[in-house]
């Protein structure tokens, strides 16, 4: 049993620097939605990702454990509280025969949230080298196809190089950055 402190709490929070080609710093900053902060009965504060899926898999939950999500929420209520928190990871499995509720509950060590927070600026380092060249992989994991639909960028990955400008100009609208209270 819990009791429920804060429901969809929106974080935004420095993350750390990193180099750009012109040898200038560009501040990284990781912010998300955290689907529950609660308290147990012995007024141990944990937090609860909720996830529905439809993939009924022994693997389901071991893969989730290893998302970035799940540890980019420990270190932000870590950062926030200067405390560490474990997560608990609800997923509701529904499919044609049965619905499931799988729970697990995961603690992150400092190392593994370190090496977190390392991996995250490289990408962010990769990111502005790319946006440096104009160069962007089409080849990562699943980038351009998450959940069955294409990217909001398919138009520019499907352009040749030279015309990219002109796609990203009339296509795509530039916005202030993401913000995950906008969400709600």
């Amino acid at each position: 049993p819990y009791e429920g402190l804060i429901t969809e709490l929106p974080f935004a929070l420095p993350l750390g620097c990193v180099t750009g080609a012109d040898g200038g710093l560009w501040e990284v900053e990781y912010s998300g939605v955290i689907d529950k902060v609660f308290s147990m009965s012995n007024d141990l504060v944990e937090i609860m990702d909720h996830k529905t899926t439809t993939w009924d898999s022994q693997a389901l939950t071991s893969t989730n454990e290893i998302e970035s999500q799940f540890i980019g929420y420990a270190w932000a209520m870590s950062a926030i509280e200067q405390k560490e928190y474990p997560i608990w990871h609800d997923v509701i499995l529904i499919n044609p025969k049965t619905i499931k509720l799988l729970r697990d509950r995961i603690v992150f060590s400092k190392t593994q949230i370190a090496e977190w927070k390392e991996e995250i600026l490289y990408s962010a380092q990769e990111m502005v080298a790319r946006w440096a060249v104009q160069q962007f992989s089409r080849h990562g994991s699943n980038a351009c196809k998450s959940f069955n639909r294409p990217c909001q960028f398919v138009e520019l990955c499907r352009a040749e190089t030279g015309r990219r400008d002109m796609i990203r100009e009339s296509v795509y609208e530039k916005s202030k950055r993401w913000d995950p209270a906008d969400r709600m």
